[in-house]
């Protein structure tokens, strides 16, 4: 890349056009006739009133964010834009205010196929001393210089009459990470503190809006390894103090701020954008703490996409933003299904074929908790005709002698009547985590497999235009055919377990309760990952399958004999039985 200098003259020609451009501003705001709405992307306006940052937003909106375009040679392009990129990412800064105006994602393109900018005119990081003076206030003159290591753009402001401040944007081979270094010298005022004021108008790249505006929010680390963020749903503020980094995190990419000093407050907001083209503004006011005549801090920034791997080799607790669900959940999908997943994806694989072979692993692991379930379901249909005959004769009767009927004859027989619950409360915190992984798995983006386009987005078959009252709103104005597929598979698999557990069931209004689940899941599944709904289908199917093979091995007329041996020869009580027996005949005898 070509250096250049400004000289005296040059200086003083950039400041007359900059007047007569000023002038022409004010003359035009002022003696234009009126116009009709502009582009989208400027007129869109966020739904609720942004939370106000006092200060952060009397600097932010003071800003004339203007730039002009930028090429891919890395040279400075019309005095005004710089750029520095590598493999991954390509960068934009500005003269103006050291702005990076455009940050392009080279591995990435939008849901239907353009150069995907993480920023693209949408950003704003001043820093800020106090209100004496804000870098995004300043002009200023740069080079850029190319190593093996990379490439390292330098920027100094150049008015004569405010305090100086210094750029250094440093940006390694095969990274995503930008490091920058932001020096200030000759500030006057005493008490001053140190500001990072931060908003970004996150820009739609993927195909569901909606679902991304869902995932849209910010992050933040605080003391302790502990991570927190803000109401993904609607507007949010906050204020937290003590902070290592700050991210703004969308569905399938981020922006991370770290800077080398601690965050010692922070006032945070996040408001929710209507439209197709931006999803929440995010901004925060970041107080690092007083300082003197000078500074010089050191910042990391992060510009990439949300994959597990890549963050958690920073060592910095970047991956944290990616939400694979509390607790239990979140341990299981970073403990057990990504690696599995990257085992498997290091064969090259389709990532349907993937999910197909993870399901398989993961039900024939589970396949003893199946196979438990199946014959203690199938007990009970044996007992279908008996438990039908206490019901008959204590009906309308004390329930109390009801259910001891009941009890004794499971315990005659050896059955649990929990034997077909208990498996399936084992395997609902894998159904959980999956529930999580897939929506949040930036591999199955853009991957398409049979009819799906993109298995991390809806794989709509018929799609349509007009609004439908309710409809549009609940359901969407497309048909995903996973999530159908899905619907119907559980519902048979609900009518499966019906029938193996004979009917057993007592509770009024229960049937409608089992059978309404399903046909719920096809409203909210249906806007959601292909891939999520595609992996339910198949552990649906592999369960049919794997019933079927039990059923070829289980003969139910063996299981009526071997209860009937259990019933004529009963086991001794146990003391537990026998001190709950004492308690209940004690408690009938007090009446």
């Amino acid at each position: 890349m070509e250096n250049f200098k400004i000289d005296r003259n040059q200086i003083i020609g950039f400041v007359l056009i900059g007047l007569i451009m000023l002038w022409f501003a004010w003359w035009s705001t002022n003696n234009a006739p009126q116009k009709p709405a502009q582009q989208e992307q400027t007129t869109e306006q966020p739904a609720a009133a942004t939370p106000t940052l006092p200060t952060a937003a009397e600097a932010l909106d003071t800003l004339q964010r203007t730039t002009t375009d930028t090429s891919a040679t890395g040279a400075v392009v019309n005095d005004s834009t710089f750029v520095i990129e590598n493999d991954r990412i390509r960068m934009a800064i500005s003269s103006k205010g050291a702005l990076i105006t455009r940050v392009f994602l080279k591995k990435f393109q939008t849901w239907d196929s353009l150069p995907l900018n993480l920023i693209d005119s949408n950003q704003i990081m001043a820093f800020r001393a106090g209100d004496e003076a804000s870098s995004i206030a300043l002009n200023y003159t740069g080079t850029v210089q190319t190593t093996a290591e990379g490439q390292t753009l330098v920027l100094q402001s150049v008015e004569s009459n405010k305090p100086k401040f210094k750029f250094t944007y440093a940006l390694p081979a095969e990274s995503y990470l930008v490091q920058l270094n932001v020096e200030a010298t000759g500030l006057t005022k005493t008490g001053n503190h140190l500001f990072i004021d931060w908003q970004l108008d996150a820009l739609r790249t993927e195909k569901s809006v909606s679902q991304e505006r869902q995932k849209a929010t910010i992050y933040f680390a605080e003391p302790e390894d502990e991570y927190d963020y803000l109401s993904v749903r609607g507007d949010d503020e906050d204020e937290k103090q003590n902070l290592r980094w700050i991210g703004y995190k969308q569905h399938f990419f981020s922006t991370i701020l770290e800077p080398g000093i601690p965050i010692t407050n922070s006032r945070m907001a996040i408001s929710q954008f209507e439209g197709e083209t931006l999803t929440k503004r995010m901004k925060s006011e970041n107080d690092l703490g007083q300082i003197g005549s000078s500074f010089s801090l050191p910042v990391t920034l992060f510009f990439g996409p949300n994959k597990y791997e890549i963050l958690k080799s920073y060592d910095k607790g970047y991956q944290n933003v990616i939400d694979f669900g509390w607790g239990i959940f979140g341990w299981i999908g970073k403990g057990v299904v990504i690696p599995i997943f990257n085992w498997l994806e290091d064969y090259g694989m389709n990532y349907g074929i993937i999910i197909f072979i993870m399901a398989l692993i993961i039900k024939i692991v589970l396949f003893p908790l199946t196979y438990t379930s199946y014959k203690s379901m199938a007990k009970m249909k044996v007992l279908k005709p008996e438990m039908d005959a206490i019901a008959e004769k204590f009906k309308d009767k004390d329930p109390v002698k009801k259910h001891q009927a009941t009890m004794e004859l499971y315990q005659q027989a050896g059955v649990n009547p929990l034997g077909g619950c208990i498996p399936v409360l084992v395997q609902m915190p894998i159904l959980l985590a999956m529930f999580n992984f897939f929506p949040a798995s930036i591999e199955l983006r853009q991957q398409p497999f049979l009819w799906a386009e993109d298995l991390s987005s809806f794989d709509a078959i018929v799609s349509w235009q007009a609004h439908i009252p309710l409809l549009s709103e609940y359901y969407g104005n497309h048909i995903s055919l996973f999530t159908v597929l899905m619907t119907i598979s559980t519902l048979i698999y609900t009518w499966m377990n019906s029938q193996m557990q004979g009917n057993t069931n007592q509770i009024p209004g229960m049937k409608y309760i089992m059978y309404g689940m399903p046909i719920m899941l096809l409203f909210w599944f249906n806007s959601y990952s292909a891939g999520l709904s595609y992996y339910y289908f198949l552990a649906n199917v592999i369960t049919f399958s794997q019933q079927w093979l039990i059923r070829k091995t289980i003969d139910e007329d063996a299981i009526h004999a071997k209860i009937q041996e259990k019933r004529a020869n009963p086991k001794q009580k146990s003391k537990f039985a026998e001190r709950l027996e004492a308690a209940q005949k004690q408690a009938k005898a007090k009446r």
